[in-house]
């Protein structure tokens, strides 16, 4: 079995289900690519070297590994979800987790993944935690999603300006995001303006 992520590599079943996710959604690969880059640069503004780099870096790669046990198609879904829909599109952090778990990842990856949409204030998911019981590594993946999702074109949402973007987790900063992250992410993505 190969090393684990706090060395700079993951169990071989991780890389298998990466493997599979990467196969039947190219999308989710491109979005994790986007992630890791996302997610790098935020590390490198707020000083984040080491062990906790590699695994939030870690952690970006596979947050959405769950999805490989969602049913064919939901998350590539163009309409509103149902409530039922919606319930199993947000099991994906928690089934990414347990997999990841039983994989042999380390518990910081896994725990990452498991609370990557977890919210500041709480009323996030899976597990409703708030503040810094959020791992960072979750707390800096939030903005980066956010991020990500509002600065592509999706089937269901148009992409908005860079600056709308940053607006935006400034005035969530508090509520959705770690004030301190979300301060960072306006630094470091305001060079996106320009």
């Amino acid at each position: 079995m190969a090393e684990t992520a706090q060395s700079g590599r993951v169990p071989e079943a991780a890389e298998g289900l990466w493997m599979v996710l990467a196969a039947n959604r190219p999308t989710a690969a491109e979005h994790a690519e986007r992630m890791i880059g996302l997610a790098g640069r935020l590390a490198d503004h707020l000083g984040i070297e080491g062990d906790e780099r590699g695994e939030l870096l870690t952690a970006a790669r596979f947050h959405d590994i769950g999805e490989c046990f969602l049913p064919s198609g939901l998350a590539e879904r163009a309409v509103a979800f149902s409530e039922s829909e919606r319930d199993a599109m947000r099991s994906h952090a928690e089934l990414g987790a347990e997999a990841l778990s039983e994989a042999g990842m380390n518990v910081q990856v896994v725990d990452a993944v498991r609370a990557h949409h977890e919210r500041w204030d709480g009323g996030g998911y899976p597990l409703g935690l708030r503040g810094e019981r959020i791992p960072r590594a979750a707390r800096i993946l939030h903005v980066c999603e956010a991020w990500d999702a509002m600065r592509r074109h999706r089937v269901w949402a148009e992409l908005i300006t860079t600056d709308e973007a940053l607006e935006e987790i400034q005035t969530c900063a508090g509520s959705q995001f770690d004030p301190e992250v979300a301060r960072a992410a306006v630094d470091c993505f305001a060079a996106d303006a320009t």
